[in-house]
């Protein structure tokens, strides 16, 4: 039996479309899952990726964090390059993985023009050692 394990579905934009419908149920071994400029406007699907450590969505449409609050081994997460205004949506979002967050690229979203950006990442994701370019470790 094959296990896939990293998932590549970069600049098709079909994508927008199916999203929502993609059955990611069956992939539950899958660790890495790259999804950038795609123009998706909702995660959705996600929540059954338990074992995912790494989540690109990276240049899309996406104005919140949805789907993703169970995935508590999630490490990398790239939501550059997208609408999200709000610090606290993103903290909601990836609750279950808040202490094993390791880096987050935020750059280019409303909220990464917020007071004290840095600030409020370090505190709300105690284990982080990346944000956008700038390393911490």
């Amino acid at each position: 039996m094959l296990v896939l394990v990293k998932l590549f579905i970069c600049h098709n934009i079909w994508m927008r479309y199916f999203f929502g419908f993609f059955v990611f149920k069956e992939c539950n071994a899958l660790e890495e899952i790259y999804l950038s400029h795609n123009g998706i406007a909702k995660t959705e699907g996600l929540s059954k990726l338990v074992n995912l450590r790494v989540l690109d969505v990276s240049s899309n449409k996406l104005t919140s964090v949805d789907d993703i609050q169970n995935l508590t081994r999630l490490e990398d997460l790239w939501l550059n390059d997208n609408r999200i205004e709000s610090l606290e949506d993103i903290a909601e979002g990836v609750s279950g993985s808040r202490e094993k967050l390791t880096t987050i690229y935020l750059e280019n979203n409303p909220c990464a023009q917020s007071p004290n950006y840095n600030a409020t990442l370090k505190q709300i994701f105690p284990n982080i050692q990346q944000i956008d370019s700038e390393v911490f470790a």
